[in-house]
């Protein structure tokens, strides 16, 4: 077997070359394990979103069991339902260690009102949430109808809920299609029905579009009553069997308050209904008050013998009627208030649907004209910019060139004494003394030139940010320095001078927008400081 020269030089070559490119790599582990460092708290982040998604899971999990299982059992719409807690516990899988309801048991009759009072983290969103089947309880069971909740179909389930949160969402849409959100083969007399039901209807006909006026922002301002009637609008669209208040109140003004408070009571005569209050005002005509600490009933019963009890329920209604008379004036004054004040407001309305048109007209022939500019054929091209940035560069460019040569020289170093080396080890190959020895003459002079230059570059190599840094790319970094202006300074430059000065169709916002975040984000990458010289050279440049 015979070892050929060519091939055994090349490899000897390859692996010098690679043990000392991971000589030059190791200074770069430093900034890898910074990196590494400065991900976790990202990946911390991560795994909280995770643990949040998981329900969500869950649930399309749930769903889709459900929705292949022929004997699930379907609610009628509009029938009230009974709803049974038996010895519920629960906690939250991202908290097991930690008990949110303890052994809770209670039963809300159909067409009954119930109510869960209690102060902040005692429970009672967390029994909302099991009964619309965002979460099983540890232990115990759920049942609708005296049927354990998971027999149900859950689209049908669903279906048969309504919820009105503390903020009611609402959908850059006409109030009509918010509205039909709640069902969608709603007609529009039926969104007239539960606009009525939810006393919406007259205020919505007020509005200068009444059913198709859009709601959006800068489009259309609604008080929160009026948002909050919107959304109980919705949710009584599909006719639930079960309605759910989940401190539908809480955020609203006292004239608005006393308003949905009324609607409230009227809409949940004869409909199963389960009210979450920190307002008594709004639980006092429940049939039933249930009231949570710690996740566990401490008290039930009506209003009438909760107060008789004098219990911690007496305790929070006698608070509560302390600050009710406190501010029983002022509402009154609210009241009368915005009874005077409905013209100014309807008022308002059309001339926001006004400016509103005004501003639709002008932004449309905005975006006409900015089409037809960026789709003029005979406008210039990349090319054409390219050569523009060029010339805008012309007086740098001795420093490019300079830079370039440097940058060039330091990287040729390695590649050129690989080549060097091989070749000198294949010059054993000629046949000749003599031409062995002309060859071998040529490349280890090249190796000798080389070998000063790199001596060179030792002796004057300096160190920056801890890491060294060859000659030759330090010299074209300066270099390249010298010519960073332009790029971080007179550009941006260039582009205020040419909003301020010439033709409308420049004034875009989105272009101000960039050119803001051009001049914020190339203020950390100058390589040399802007001097006012080149200020003026901007602005001459432009001119």
């Amino acid at each position: 077997m015979t070892i050929d020269m060519n091939i055994l030089s090349q490899v000897v070559t390859v692996i010098t070359d690679g043990m000392e490119f991971i000589g030059v790599i190791s200074p770069c582990l430093k900034d890898f394990v910074d990196a590494c460092t400065l991900i976790l708290p990202i990946t911390i982040h991560i795994d909280e979103a995770k643990a949040q998604v998981k329900p969500l899971t869950r649930q399309l999990e749930i769903s889709r069991k459900q929705l292949t299982n022929e004997n699930a059992i379907k609610l009628t719409t509009d029938q009230p339902i009974k709803v049974t807690f038996e010895n519920v516990s629960f906690s939250y899988p991202s908290r097991k260690e930690e008990t949110i309801l303890h052994n809770v048991s209670f039963t809300i009759d159909a067409g009954k009102t119930m109510a869960l009072v209690g102060s902040s983290g005692s429970g009672k969103s967390t029994c909302v949430q099991l009964v619309l089947r965002f979460y099983e309880p540890t232990d115990g069971r759920i049942k609708i109808n005296e049927h354990d909740i998971t027999e149900f179909d859950i689209y049908n389930y669903n279906q048969a809920i309504g919820v009105v949160s503390q903020e009611p969402i609402l959908f850059a849409s006409s109030i009509q299609d918010n509205i039909r959100i709640g069902r969608n083969d709603a007609t529009q007399d039926d969104v007239i029905e539960a606009a009525k039901q939810a006393h919406a209807h007259d205020f919505i006909m007020q509005l200068p579009q009444g059913y198709e006026t859009i709601i959006c922002d800068g489009c259309m301002t609604l008080s929160g009553g009026q948002r909050q009637r919107i959304a109980l609008a919705r949710a009584l669209i599909r006719r639930p069997s079960l309605l759910i208040l989940d401190e539908a109140t809480s955020a609203l003004d006292s004239s608005s308050e006393k308003i949905i408070q009324q609607t409230l009571q009227q809409t949940s005569k004869g409909r199963t209904t389960l009210v979450i209050a920190h307002r008594l005002s709004t639980i006092r005509h429940a049939d039933w008050i249930l009231v949570l600490k710690d996740g566990v009933v401490i008290e039930q019963g009506s209003h009438d013998d909760l107060i008789a009890a004098k219990n911690i329920y007496f305790d929070l209604f006698k608070n509560y009627q302390g600050e009710t008379l406190n501010v029983q004036p002022i509402e009154e004054a609210n009241i009368n208030q915005s009874e005077d004040s409905s013209t100014e407001i309807i008022l308002d309305q059309e001339i926001n649907s006004v400016l509103t048109e005004k501003n639709e007209e002008i932004k449309e022939s905005f975006v006409k004209e900015e089409t037809e500019l960026l789709i003029d054929e005979s406008s210039p091209g990349s090319l054409h910019s390219l050569i523009n940035l060029l010339k805008l560069n012309s007086p740098e460019w001795p420093y490019l060139v300079i830079a370039s040569i440097f940058v060039l020289a330091s990287c040729a170093v390695s590649p050129a004494y690989s080549i060097s080396l091989v070749e000198a080890i294949r010059a054993f190959n000629e046949c000749t003394t003599s031409a062995r020895m002309k060859k071998l003459y040529v490349f280890t002079s090249i190796m000798f030139v080389l070998g000063i230059a790199v001596v060179v570059f030792r002796i004057i190599e300096v160190r920056f940010d801890d890491d060294l840094i060859a000659p030759g790319v330090l010299i074209g970094g300066l270099t390249f320095a010298l010519s960073y202006p332009v790029i971080t300074f007179i550009l941006p430059s260039l582009c205020a001078v040419a909003v301020v000065l010439y033709e409308k169709h420049l004034i875009n916002p989105e272009l101000i927008i960039l050119t803001t975040a051009l001049s914020s984000t190339t203020v950390y990458n100058t390589a040399a400081p802007s001097t006012p010289s080149t200020t003026t050279k901007a602005i001459d440049r432009a001119r």
